[in-house]
């Protein structure tokens, strides 16, 4: 790396540096009498006010209480910081979902007042769920008794009904399924009602209505809520297909139909290349060849089982029925084209054909009655249990007037449909009419959607009569369409035609100690609503990860990872923004300790992410794109003059700018302590000067007279090496008359001091006048005081001495030289 040389005259440094800031030990052995007259002239019952010191407050315990497996005092500490904020801002609803989520992971520690009122505080028709979720399950882990789970449910829905829906209808069904433990069914179906009725996408709630009383609901209602679960997860093929059977089922064959084309658009899209399933090719087919209009589909169908090279005798044969229906072609050469077909997998032994297929074949289809029987004796031969042999051996001896031992091979087995016709044939044939028809039609009612079943309806309109279904149609999905705006039958599309998925930030420029946040954005594009939560195609799994280039190389993965369930139905053409800290954990380590070097950072958000075997991330719904986003973060271009001016800004300037000074002349040193004893990583402004008038800086606003200057300064040296004279610096704040320096000046120096700091805590936990800074002094790692000590008796223990650090990172020196050199030369912009 080019070097450049820069003589400063020392008359100047001196002048600007040491003059207004000279650096001394400070007498840190305090005396007992001036510890706690100094703590006592400030009352418990003093109103601090500051929103700079709340904010800083709350960065540290974000920071905290989002390490990877953040243990109990990390959390302790991080609650300490967050109930600090909302006593030094006015404005807390911003950090209540913290406060909430690191109360919940205290399992150990009962904070449920702090949490109800949280939650209380929180609840509102756009929150989000997963927060109220871990509020509430807190809140239930802290009681011992079913007794007491169950009062705390119904307290939550007295204070809290009406304010959100959803969570309405989640506290009523946990209150249910503690009925059901205790066997009181019709107290769990009401409150399972009552939670249904408030939000039909608890899907929890409908199946245990429908486990304890399956009459209660209605069909429309069933159907209902199988298409509802289309919507929540349109990829899940065992949704589809419930909701696809239940309507043939119904006989609503146009519905069944349709919902069927998307069972096979569906498994197309989630098994690209294998043949589609027999369990949807067979009812689709069947369902449109029962409708009055849409037959001619059925030919689609067979076209595309041809081009995966799939061959289905029935399909075939009902392709042909359609062509006959429509006088399209000869469907005598079509049944041909099958019957040679099935003859060559009937002689091929891999493919293994049974003998009761070809027997239906020739008698159902092509009608030759001779080869049917053939076929017909050689399945009952071999197994005379068959029940399809038998009933199709039956049938074939009606037709030849064999009536008798058709009767007798139908009462020797169960009977299937093809046995019923048959029986009811035999009964035409002996003028039982009456009892033919009702046979007939009892046997469509059992399985209507079948060939046989098209069969009987041809025997029943042949004798002056007609199956009538039972379900009136249109009066049916009248009651259903209410609820998808006339789109009953799903419309298949692929996830990225659904849903977007955006990062966004404002601005693409960010300056040193500029914090950005980020939005995601989830775009609904197609013509259905969804919700998002472990039912839905969007679990609602967040994770983001940075890389940086420029100066710097690194790659940050899982620098943010939440799980969220927004209230909100997102509705088409509409979206959901889901705000995120992206200047967290190790990225904001890095800016922190690098001001001048020149960053660009790129951030790929992902939902719902997993990871392959060799690591690589990617949504769950593939199709998906994660989201990217690119940000530069200018270096902070330094030069003496700079430097220089805000140096002297720190004696006369305003409390904000004397911060934000602050905070960057912390970095500068991160960042020159980094460098040392190293090969630079790029080109950065070096003098040996540097870490000397920064450190003087730095210890003069930990002195300053203004308390939240103080406070603030110390949030920023948190993470900075503390030498000697930083150390004492810090101590001396464990003096100070506010309470939030006193705090964070004990957090520091633990840090710093380890093990050995443990007699100040100890100290700090039975006497500070104020209770957070106990507490806090607690979570540190303080014996908690066995008996609570008042005011008066601060003076009876001198506090220990606290101004020798363990570790010493920098001899204390006196500044005596002038710099000689730095890595930058001054240009004409810096000089501006």
């Amino acid at each position: 790396m080019r070097r450049y040389v820069l003589i400063l005259s020392f008359a100047v440094f001196s002048c600007i540096v040491l003059t207004p800031f000279s650096i001394a030990l400070s007498e840190s052995a305090a005396t007992t009498n001036s510890a706690a007259n100094t703590l006592g002239k400030q009352a418990n019952t003093d109103r601090l006010f500051s929103p700079s010191v709340g904010k800083a407050f709350f960065n540290l315990a974000y920071d905290l209480a989002n390490v990877p497996d953040a243990d109990k005092k990390q959390l302790q500490q991080a609650m300490i910081l967050l109930k600090s904020n909302s006593q030094l801002d006015e404005w807390t609803r911003s950090i209540t979902p913290k406060m909430i989520t690191t109360a919940s992971k205290q399992i150990n520690v009962d904070n449920s007042e702090l949490v109800y009122v949280l939650l209380k505080n929180y609840l509102s028709e756009s929150c989000d769920l997963e927060i109220t979720r871990q509020a509430v399950s807190y809140l239930l882990s802290q009681e011992n008794t079913r007794q007491q789970r169950e009062q705390l449910l119904q307290s939550l829905l007295g204070s809290l009904a009406k304010r959100n829906k959803t969570f309405d209808s989640q506290i009523y069904t946990q209150l249910a399924m503690l009925n059901v433990e205790k066997s009181d069914a019709n107290t769990a179906m009401s409150l399972f009602i009552e939670a249904y009725s408030l939000d039909k996408y608890n899907s929890i709630a409908f199946d245990e209505i429908y486990r304890l009383s399956p009459d209660v609901i209605l069909p429309s209602v069933h159907l209902e809520n199988m298409r509802l679960a289309i919507s929540q997860d349109p990829y899940s093929l065992e949704n589809a297909l419930t909701f696809a059977q239940y309507a043939e089922q119904l006989q609503l064959y146009y519905v069944a139909t349709g919902a069927y084309k998307y069972c096979a658009d569906l498994f197309e899209y989630l098994y690209e290349n294998e043949p589609l399933l027999e369990s949807i090719y067979l009812p689709w087919i069947m369902s449109t060849f029962n409708t009055e209009h849409d037959q001619y589909k059925c030919l689609d169908i067979v076209r595309k089982l041809r081009a995966k090279n799939q061959f289905d005798m029935l399909a075939e044969v009902i392709a042909a029925k359609v062509l006959a229906k429509l006088q399209q072609a000869d469907s005598e050469n079509a049944l041909r084209d099958t019957e040679t077909r099935l003859l060559a997998n009937w002689r091929n032994p891999s493919v293994n054909v049974p003998a009761e297929q070809m027997a239906w074949f020739y008698t159902f289809a092509l009608k030759d009655i001779d080869k049917a029987l053939d076929y017909a004796n050689k399945a009952y031969s071999q197994d005379v249990n068959s029940i399809a042999a038998s009933s199709i051996l039956a049938y074939l001896l009606a037709e030849n007037d064999q009536a008798e031992l058709a009767e007798s091979l139908i009462k020797s087995s169960e009977k299937n449909q093809i046995a019923e016709i048959t029986q009811a044939k035999i009964f035409l044939k002996q003028d039982k009419k009456e009892e033919a028809i009702a046979l007939l039609k009892e046997s469509v009612e059992k399985n209507p959607n079948t060939l046989e079943s098209s069969l009987a309806k041809e025997i029943l309109v042949a004798n002056d009569s007609e199956y009538v279904t039972p379900i009136d149609t249109e009066a049916f999905l009248a009651a259903v369409r209410g609820s998808f705006e006339n789109t009953v039958i799903p419309e298949f599309s692929k996830p990225d035609e659904r849903i977007s998925l955006q990062l966004s930030t404002k601005g693409t420029k960010f300056a040193y100690d500029q914090n950005f946040g980020g939005q995601i954005i989830i775009t609904n594009k197609s013509r259905e609503a969804f919700k998002i939560n472990d039912n839905c195609m969007i679990k609602g799994n967040i994770r983001i990860d940075a890389k940086i280039t420029g100066d710097l190389e690194k790659t940050i993965p899982d620098l943010i990872t939440l799980k969220t369930i927004p209230s909100q139905i997102v509705q088409p053409d509409r979206s959901l923004v889901i705000n995120v800290n992206l200047v967290s954990g190790e990225l904001k380590k890095t800016l922190t300790v690098h001001p001048q070097a020149s960053l660009d950072i790129t951030f790929t958000a992902y939902i719902d992410p997993v990871e392959d075997e060799n690591g690589l991330v990617a949504n769950r719904l593939i199709s998906i794109k994660p989201a990217e986003i690119t940000v530069k973060r200018p270096a902070v271009k330094l030069n003496p003059k700079f430097l220089q001016n805000r140096f002297n800004s720190l004696a006369k300037g305003k409390q904000g700018q004397k911060i934000k000074i602050c905070r960057l002349f912390t970095s500068l040193l991160m960042e020159q302590q980094a460098m040392a004893n190293r090969q630079p990583m790029y080109k950065y402004m070096y003098g040996e000067w540097m870490p000397k008038m920064l450190k003087s800086a730095i210890i003069y606003n930990l002195s300053s007279d203004d308390w939240v200057v103080r406070t603030n300064s110390l949030a920023a040296v948190y993470d900075l090496k503390l030498d000697y004279q930083l150390m004492d610096a810090v101590s001396e704040n464990l003096n100070e008359t506010h309470w939030p320096a006193r705090m964070m000046a004990l957090m520091i120096l633990k840090n710093a001091s380890g093990e050995k700091f443990n007699r100040v805590l100890d100290w700090t936990a039975k006497h500070d006048p104020n209770p957070t800074v106990r507490e806090m002094a607690i979570a540190l790692g303080a014996t908690p005081p066995q008996k609570p000590k008042v005011q008066q008796d601060i003076a009876e223990e001198p506090m220990p001495i606290t101004s020798e650090p363990t570790e010493i990172t920098e001899e204390p020196t006196e500044i005596t030289s002038e710099p000689t050199e730095i890595t930058e030369e001054p240009t004409e912009e810096n000089e501006k």
